[in-house]
């Protein structure tokens, strides 16, 4: 299940739920396909997967693979 939740300049952010488990999460797609917006997106994930608080999403799950524009970059957070 993929249910668009909202978007802006940068991504998209859906609301997907695991095959696995039947968990609910969120995606964010980079909806933006240029380098500069990769790099940005790539820092973004860095940052974030350093982080451990109750209050910041916790990153379980990202892709940056490729060069733009044949590349498809999301990462999935616990909600």
């Amino acid at each position: 299940m993929k249910r668009r939740i909202s978007s802006g300049s940068f991504g998209t952010i859906f609301e997907v739920q695991s095959e696995d488990d039947g968990r609910i999460y969120a995606m964010k797609e980079l909806t933006n396909f240029d380098t500069l917006s990769k790099q940005r997106f790539e820092r973004e994930i860095t940052g974030l997967s350093k982080l451990d608080h109750p209050n910041i999403v916790k990153i379980i799950q990202w892709n940056v693979g490729g060069d733009p524009p044949n590349f498809l970059p999301y990462l999935i957070d616990s909600r």
